[in-house]
């Protein structure tokens, strides 16, 4: 297993950005944060 990310909520939103993959037997999916922008997720098949 990975070490878990730290990922840091503010009041105002994130302390930093982060990067997370979440996989399991069917796919994947990429979970990105970003000040600015907010949330992206992408599913990886």
């Amino acid at each position: 297993a990975s070490p878990a990310p730290r990922v840091i909520f503010t009041p105002s939103g994130l302390a930093s950005p982060a990067l997370l993959h979440w996989r399991w037997a069917e796919g994947a999916q990429r979970w990105q944060w970003q000040r600015e922008a907010g949330l992206y997720i992408t599913v990886v098949p």
